[in-house]
């Protein structure tokens, strides 16, 4: 940082004299992005984030030892519990956004057209201890944008921590009893060969039978642990992610190669969401829909010993601690007949950005910054994820040593040395949170019996399509 700071006072002097609360635009990689805050002024940065019931002791102690290091500057932390990005675009629009905060890749270009973000270019390449070596190749990919394409352009954020968000995380001791007593014929689960949907769904009717009908003597699976009945799934608390990962996973397309059309009527993509839709329509399905139920009710209630399968990431064994004493695994995610070739999509990477319009752009840069450094370091130390700086990441795969850790950090360091993730395509013109709330209202009224799938599809396609036009033309 302190190369940074003598950089920024070298061409602070050179160009003409700033206020202290001046700013400057970030006009390109060797351009200077604000001014140089005077080192004895106290600032106060706003920092806007989320994080589990369960971690936020972690992001506690990040912002404590910045404050510590940094004692001229003080984070005020604003946690959200709700529609972030949607009460983030409202409040720059209202000149009150925090000056540092989360993002996610598919709802920085609304952020960007609006003006709203600071490259972080210049401080990546000038940083003496967080550089491009230390950055996942696919940061590029999803936190640069030149205002019509990702990947191009600057860099607007810098991921924080990451994962698959659907690898397949199982309860072995419930699914084992399921086996002995309701269907000996249930697969085996492996760590590295994933599982057919079709297996995933049996495997999850046969846990719900357990505690039922003739089953009903087996209303414990373990001495003194929960009663029954138990679920062999429920549907992930953001499931049109989850249907997303279905359809990359069965070779389906989102969009058109200029992302203006949305191709819900491709054969792959229409086949991947008619068994998202089977997987919970009806009283007998493998998971049954239940509005209420979609929430972070799959994790709590897998944690409890509840429920034998959820799909998640790395940082679900960090966010809810077990309550229950059992035997589990995770593997890579179920895939359509016939594919035995893993496939996993990332959706969240939530990266850490900064407001163009901060007063203060060194001090948030030096947020950010030790966020990518020291903050890594205390991800790594809970376990928490996969960190946003590789270097740190691969010594925290190096350096586990509880067994059972050890053993879910080779599941991820499987998929991710075979090249197994995948990224979702990120379209410029339309937020995922437009995209899903829009499916979710669509195949809802699906699983309600109030449309077809074929109607709920042209439908959703309809009003995606407006969304991108009005935007894009």
């Amino acid at each position: 940082m302190k190369k940074i700071i003598c950089i920024l006072l070298a061409v602070l002097l050179s160009i003409v004299c700033l206020s202290a609360c001046e700013t400057k635009e970030f006009l390109g990689d060797d351009d200077l992005s604000g001014i140089v805050t005077d080192p004895e002024l106290e600032v106060e940065l706003k920092f806007r984030y989320w994080s589990g019931t369960n971690d936020n002791f972690i992001m506690e102690q990040i912002i404590s030892e910045f404050e510590e290091q940094n004692p001229k500057t003080k984070i005020n932390k604003e946690f959200s519990t709700g529609n972030y990005f949607p009460t983030l675009l409202t409040d720059f629009a209202s000149g009150i956004e925090p000056d540092v905060f989360f993002m996610q890749p598919s709802e920085m270009a609304t952020f960007i057209d609006s003006g709203y973000l600071m490259a972080l270019n210049y401080f990546v390449d000038n940083s003496d201890v967080f550089t491009k070596e230390d950055m996942w190749e696919f940061n590029d990919q999803v936190f640069r944008y030149d205002g019509t394409q990702y990947g191009q352009g600057n860099t607007y954020g810098l991921i924080k921590d990451w994962s698959p968000d659907f690898m397949l995380i199982y309860n072995k001791d419930l699914i084992d009893y399921a086996r002995a007593h309701v269907d000996p014929d249930l697969p085996e689960i492996s760590s590295t060969e994933p599982i057919t949907w079709d297996d995933f769904e049996n495997i999850a009717k046969a846990v719900n039978q357990l505690g039922e009908g003739e089953y009903a003597e087996y209303s414990k699976y373990k001495e003194g642990v929960l009663s029954a009945p138990y679920k062999g799934t429920i549907m992930d608390f953001n499931p049109y992610e989850q249907m997303a990962q279905f359809i990359v996973q069965n070779d389906g397309t989102l969009y058109s190669e200029d992302f203006k059309s949305v191709t819900l009527d491709d054969p792959n993509t229409v086949a991947a969401i008619e068994k998202f839709v089977e997987l919970q329509y009806g009283d007998d399905a493998a998971a049954p829909f239940v509005s209420s139920m979609q929430d972070s009710t799959a994790l709590t209630e897998f944690a409890r010993g509840k429920v034998a399968m959820i799909m998640c990431g790395k940082w679900f064994f960090t966010s809810y601690p077990f309550g229950v004493d059992f035997d589990y695994g995770v593997a890579p995610p179920p895939m359509p007949e016939g594919k035995t070739t893993p496939v996993a999509i990332s959706t969240g990477l939530v990266g850490m950005a900064a407001s163009s319009g901060t007063q203060y752009t060194d001090r948030a840069w030096d947020f950010i910054e030790f966020m990518m450094t020291r903050g890594q370091e205390i991800l790594a130390e809970n376990n928490y994820n996969i960190p946003g700086n590789k270097t740190i990441a691969n010594q925290m795969f190096e350096d586990a040593s509880d067994p059972k850790m050890k053993e879910i950090n080779d599941v991820f360091k499987y998929m991710m040395n075979n090249n197994y993730i995948k990224t979702v395509p990120l379209n410029p013109y339309m937020s995922n949170t437009q995209f899903n709330g829009t499916m979710k209202n669509k195949i809802e009224a699906v699983l309600d019996d109030q449309l077809t799938l074929t109607q709920a599809l042209g439908e959703a396609k309809q009003i995606l399509e407006q969304i991108i036009s009005d935007v894009a033309y």
